[in-house]
């Protein structure tokens, strides 16, 4: 009988250990999207150098991890990068200024202010709050809870970001 609750307190106490154990195995662990059926009209599209690599990202302006992904992906060439503004709960300010920069004339410069932690200087309107209801209804379609989330253009689903995230990036 001892053996047997050492054995279930083992268990119960390595499930959760392996969630600081690093880069989580969720990187290997292979989603996949269907991107043809994506709306790709409604995302914010940054095109650097010849586009060549097609990228999809559900992001959050006020994501620590979603801000070092921007940083890593503005050193980057050759991509077209497709983003969804996925704002989540824990960051208060983060729908608002969502959907300022959905309102804003440009929305990708309007998108880097607002990532860079800076006031984006722009209203809120009617039709910005429409597109951001539009891309948390892709990016729950997509099956996204957290930033940032990258899709291939093959399909693959990628989560969080690190080392493993890069790599997946640059092989997919």
């Amino acid at each position: 009988m001892k053996i047997i609750l050492f054995a279930l307190m083992l268990a119960l106490l390595a499930v959760p250990g392996a969630l600081f154990a690093g880069d989580p195995p969720r990187h290997e662990e292979a989603n996949w999207v269907d991107v043809s059926k994506l709306p790709l009209k409604d995302a914010i599209t940054i095109r650097k150098g010849n586009g060549a690599k097609e990228l999809i990202m559900f992001t959050d302006v006020d994501c620590p991890f979603s801000r070092k992904a921007h940083e890593w992906l503005n050193s980057q060439t050759n991509y077209t990068l497709h983003i969804f503004l996925y704002p989540l709960n824990i960051h208060h300010h983060s729908h608002d200024k969502s959907v300022q920069v959905l309102c804003s004339k440009n929305r990708i410069a309007a998108l880097h202010t607002a990532l860079s932690g800076k006031e984006i200087g722009s209203e809120k309107c009617e039709a910005g709050e429409k597109m951001l209801a539009r891309h948390i209804a892709v990016a729950r379609k997509v099956g996204v809870h957290s930033t940032p989330i990258f899709v291939t253009e093959t399909g693959a689903k990628i989560s969080g970001w690190g080392k493993k995230t890069q790599e997946s990036i640059l092989k997919n």
